[in-house]
């Protein structure tokens, strides 16, 4: 009774547990695609504002580098390589915009330099050159050439000190048309990273500015953590990549002006904590109103159903003991109730069931004794028709066979024919007395032969293989003594054959099967083989019904071993002793 209580219990909860859990965890994840979509998107919105942002602080760096470098080219000082006017003018634009400036100079088509600027690598605001250093072999000098205008190189290596820069290059030609040379304004590197570590995206996540060769001229990631060949080509986009050991949402946004590529990296771990955040929260509620159902259940289940119930089998535990003017009132209103009505009508039927039941018993043993008259007189008649049915199927079949061969004989003068049929009319008549002897056993079936075990098993066996077009080969030394086993065993050994061809069917995917029976000093020898598929039995489970076949060799005091490998086939060896 209280394992009855239990399981009702238990698997009424269990499934309303199960239903109400898969929607929340459905729940769940369709919420966290949903925050994370969203999150992304807001993480998108805010790194475009930041770019644009960014972007503009960009513009009007370059669109002052370039001003800048436009207006000094036009100075007359500079058209007329006036140096005492240069030194002054240049050192007051460098002074101005110390922020983003380190130098101004000039170098003219005859191989001058004139530079004048603050900072490292200066003696007196004026930088220190090798002996043997010209102006037009500098990289800054070739890349006005070849740009004809305005333009910004490329990250180089300053000659006057150890530092990477670039220089805002332009040429200088006076107003009649003559070239006088290449003015640069050089901006070093470390005072870019200054200006875009001061626009304070730190807290944010990390900016990293490219050239136009993918080359970083600001990278705010620590060095080597940057692959500069993850950023799409096309400049505009965003993308999830890992550097380092972290994982980035990267948007990028290419600068207009000067063709470089701006990127803002921001942790994604950063951008998925409220997601997160938030499906903790709805899990840690979802537990708790899971806690509060089952609880609520077991309340509801044990008052509406497990407590009915009890009573209804305390009625049926009576009437068992014999009591039968018992009834169980129950007046709920539901299916309990109906449940009672009718319990209670059937303890009257029961019982008045009962009753007849034994004056019925009365009756039919009255009728026992003149049925196992009339049972012995079937008997008799189902032995003769069992009789009958031999002498025509097997007798009738032998003979029909002897009459044939006996004609085919007596018309034919071919002696190889003669000794055929000879041979033919020999074998039937000994098959012909072996059926009578089995005939002659009458019911005894433990006692009994089989007509042919060869013809059982081709037959029978062959018939079930030839539905799915697998070849037969059946390989029988004598059937004779197997004809002779004990009904027992024929049984056995019939059903472990009729298991492997099942298992050949329903498994193997074979294309032929072969049956070795012997019987040598009294142990029968039966090897069942195929050329299926196979398989491994060490990682294989073993089925019911190899269990089953197992057993019953066992059984029989007898040895089942089975080999297979995958693409091999399965042989099944069984050994019994017949004495």
């Amino acid at each position: 009774m209280e394992q009855i209580r239990c399981s009702i219990k238990t698997k009424l909860n269990l499934s309303i547990g199960s239903a109400v859990l898969f929607f929340l965890v459905l729940l769940l994840v369709i919420s966290y695609g949903l925050f994370k979509d969203s999150a992304l998107k807001s993480t998108e919105a805010l790194s475009l504002a930041l770019l644009d942002g960014t972007d503009k602080q960009i513009d009007a760096f370059f669109g002052e580098l370039e001003r800048i470098t436009r207006s000094v080219a036009e100075f007359p000082s500079v058209r007329g390589v006036e140096t005492e006017r240069m030194r002054l003018e240049f050192l007051a634009t460098v002074r101005a915009r110390k922020r983003m400036l380190r130098a101004v100079y000039l170098g003219t088509a005859e191989g001058q330099m004139y530079e004048w600027g603050y900072g490292p690598g200066f003696v007196d605001n004026a930088p220190v050159f090798p002996s043997d250093y010209d102006p037009r072999e500098r990289p800054w000098y070739k890349a006005a050439l070849t740009a004809g205008d305005y333009t910004i190189t490329r990250p180089y290596l300053y000659a006057s000190v150890p530092a990477i820069g670039i220089t805002a290059v332009i040429p200088v030609r006076t107003e009649g048309g003559r070239f006088v040379g290449i003015l640069g304004v050089d901006v070093m590197l470390s005072d870019l990273q200054q200006i875009v570590d001061e626009m304070d995206m730190h807290h944010i996540g990390k900016v990293v500015l490219l050239n136009k060769d993918q080359i970083p001229i600001v990278n705010q990631f620590a060095e080597g953590v940057f692959d500069p060949s993850v950023v799409p080509s096309e400049g505009d986009g965003s993308f999830i990549h890992t550097f380092g050991d972290q994982l980035f949402y990267v948007a990028s946004k290419q600068n207009t002006s000067s063709g470089w590529t701006l990127l803002l990296a921001l942790p994604y771990r950063n951008i998925m904590e409220r997601p997160m955040a938030t499906i903790r929260l709805m899990i840690m509620l979802d537990v708790m109103l899971m806690l509060f159902l089952f609880v609520a259940l077991g309340v509801i289940v044990n008052g509406f159903i497990i407590h009915p119930l009890l009573a209804i089998v305390k009625v049926i535990r009576t009437v068992e003991s014999g009591k039968q003017d018992i009834s169980m009132a129950v007046d709920t209103g539901d299916e309990i109730a109906l449940l009672a009505d009718e319990l209670n009508a059937l303890v009257v039927r029961v019982n008045d069931y009962s009753r007849k039941m034994e004056e019925e018993v009365r009756r039919r043993t009255k009728q026992l004794t003149a049925l196992q008259q009339e049972n012995l007189r079937l008997r008799v008649i189902e032995e003769k028709e069992r009789i009958y049915g031999y002498l025509h199927d097997s007798l009738g079949a032998r003979l029909t066979n002897i009459f044939l061969s006996n004609s085919v004989a007596q018309n034919s003068h071919d002696p190889e024919l003669l000794k055929n049929m000879h041979e033919r009319i020999e074998d039937n008549t000994q098959l012909a007395i072996g059926d009578l002897k089995e005939i002659l056993a009458g019911a005894d079936t433990d006692t009994r032969r089989i007509i042919d075990f060869r013809r059982l098993v081709t037959h029978t066996l062959g018939d079930r293989l030839k539905l799915r077009y697998i070849t037969f080969q059946c390989n029988i030394e004598d059937s004779e003594p197997l004809n002779e086993l004990p009904y027992a065993l024929r049984f056995e050994f019939e059903n472990i054959l009729q298991e492997l061809v099942s298992n050949v069917l329903k498994h193997s995917g074979a294309k032929s099967v072969t049956l070795d029976i012997s019987v040598h000093d009294g142990a029968v020898r039966i090897a069942f083989e195929d050329d299926g598929k196979g398989f491994d039995p060490s990682e294989a489970s073993i089925g019911f019904g190899i269990r089953n076949m197992m057993n019953r060799v066992r059984g029989m005091g007898g040895r089942f071993s089975l080999d297979s490998k995958p693409g091999g086939g399965t042989r099944v060896t069984i050994e019994v002793e017949a004495r």
